[in-house]
């Protein structure tokens, strides 16, 4: 476009000067535009940032902060909580802020006044948590601390109580029964099961509980399908030795009133060396479960319903000065016979069952990958506070001796501590350099392989067991044209009647034929 000076007339023929007519809109119009490449890249990056969030905070809400005049300013619901940026340079150093806040210091202080063995049992944990923060933790520098029951136990309450106000509401007669000590323990567990399915996605309305004219469950979990589905949770009383007494706990939640599908978690509250074996366990669990699927009944007039079980052990509060605790967990269903520790005819009979119960499926997910989230933007701690030089993100350009190279790919080889990298180098050619990692970078790719180039990138893996072996097979069949794979079935014995097969009955037969083959250690056979 022909440059115009601003007091010029305008081009339009209006008869006004160029600066009072059409001069802003020119500049909007012939601003640079991104060539679709670079657009694209934009939006990969963006999705690799929220991929990576969404791994550390869950699919709920993000952390909602930002920080003006060296103070840290984050959102919780309807609160808004103010701290010094340098010294709260993580979440988990807002959530102590918060806890506090919301319990009061006036409570806390009171508490802390008492002798160790009248004290509220929260108050016992910061005591220990304090202790524990003195041998590790220096003031105003982000430290890894080893995950001691104490601090664990007392952080996860934090955080729970943060996700139930960012995400639902925090009910005042919850923050009472937390307060309580005979009540402490059994709402200390509802606050992690709403977590579990906060964080899987789920939209929680809790009950009011308050109301005395229905017996009800904790809260209606709404799935993204929109299935509703409600939850009790129920805490067994600490002590118990006996490993798999539920008969009380489940008869319960099964009692109570409900229009909708049934999930209930059930926590066993014993130390964890009482489950001295996880296979004698899961065994013994699930025969017990077959059991009461039997022996619980209501009455003659009245079916016991059905109901998704999560049965669940967090020993950290039992492990107060320990670093060995760790979670366990049981997902079964009682009087479901395709869901959990089930004998399936087929591996196609399972990976559809999987299929048809994927929302229960999320929750479980949500279970085991469920941890407290140390950077408020989802990025990992290791590029956050670690000693990492730079970070190698696709798209971006690097010096590479006396030219400048633009990082087009990259594999990442973990025992050899070494990144091989595609560079495309003036405009055209390809360049791979081989770029050693620290420490730090390889505890990063550790952590998310799948996001560490800033683009989301399929990293292949190990699969676990058979179904995720299933499940992968089944995806490459599921993008293959008929005829291919027909043509993979070719010397197949009953090739005639796999001819007569449906598109999709074809892809299950391939995945469950490979998978076999492959657990067999055989040669490669449909």
């Amino acid at each position: 476009m022909e440059k115009r000076g601003r007091n010029e007339l305008c081009w339009c023929g209006s008869g006004k000067k160029y600066k009072k007519c059409h001069l802003k809109q020119d500049i909007i119009t012939v601003a640079p535009i991104m060539n679709p490449a670079e657009i694209k890249l934009l939006r990969d990056k963006h999705l690799a940032r929220e991929e990576l969030r969404k791994a550390s905070q869950g699919k709920g809400r993000p952390i909602i902060t930002d920080v003006f005049d060296n103070e840290r300013y984050i959102a919780i619901g309807n609160m808004l909580i103010r701290s010094d940026a340098k010294n709260n340079q993580t979440f988990p150093d807002i959530l102590n802020t918060y806890l506090k806040t919301i319990l009061t210091p006036e409570w806390g202080n009171d508490e802390l006044k008492k002798p160790m063995d009248e004290r509220h049992p929260l108050l016992v944990w910061y005591h220990y948590m304090c202790i524990q923060q003195k041998r590790h933790v220096t003031k105003g520098t982000p430290s890894k601390t080893p995950g001691y029951g104490a601090m664990l136990a007392y952080t996860y309450l934090a955080y729970n109580l943060y996700l139930l106000q960012h995400d639902v509401e925090l009910q005042e007669i919850l923050i009472k029964r937390i307060k309580n000590k005979d009540q402490f323990h059994a709402a200390y567990y509802e606050t992690h099961v709403v977590a579990w399915f906060i964080r899987a996605g789920f939209k929680v309305t809790l009950e009011d509980e308050q109301d005395p004219s229905t017996s009800h469950c904790e809260f209606i979990a709404e799935a993204p399908s929109g299935k509703l589905y409600s939850v009790e949770a129920k805490c067994r009383q600490e002590g118990k030795e006996n490993v798999y007494a539920i008969r009380n706990q489940l008869y319960k939640a099964l009692k109570k009133d409900t229009e909708h599908t049934r999930i209930i978690c059930i926590e066993m509250n014993i130390p964890q060396d009482i489950i001295k074996d996880e296979n004698t366990f899961i065994n013994e669990m699930t025969r017990r479960i077959r059991e009461l699927e039997q022996t619980i009944q209501f009455g003659a007039s009245q079916d016991t319903p059905s109901a998704y079980l999560f049965i669940t052990n967090l020993p950290h509060h039992l492990h107060l000065d320990d670093t060995s605790a760790k979670r366990a967990l049981l997902a079964d269903g009682f009087k479901i016979d395709d869901f959990g520790f089930k004998t399936f005819p087929t591996l196609t009979d399972m990976f559809k069952a999987r299929q048809k119960h994927s929302e229960v499926y999320a929750v479980l997910d949500a279970i085991q990958s469920y941890q407290i989230p140390i950077t408020f933007n989802g990025e990992l701690a290791e590029f956050s506070f670690g000693n990492i030089p730079r970070e190698l993100i696709i798209g971006e350009s690097f010096q590479l001796g006396d030219q400048v190279g633009i990082l087009r790919d990259g594999t990442v080889i973990e025992n050899e501590k070494t990144a091989y990298l595609i560079f495309e180098v003036n405009g055209s050619s390809n360049v791979i350099y081989k770029c050693d990692l620290s420490d730090d970078e390889i505890s990063a790719y550790k952590a998310h392989p799948e996001t560490f180039f800033g683009t989301i990138k399929k990293v292949p893996k190990g699969c676990k067991d058979p179904i995720e072996l299933y499940t992968f097979l089944y995806d490459t069949a599921r993008r293959t044209e008929r005829e291919v794979m027909l043509d993979w079935f070719k010397n197949a014995a009953d090739y005639t009647e796999i001819n007569k097969m449906t598109t999709e009955d074809m892809q299950y037969l391939y995945a469950e034929r490979q998978t076999l083959a492959i657990i067999h250690s055989k040669k490669k056979m449909i």
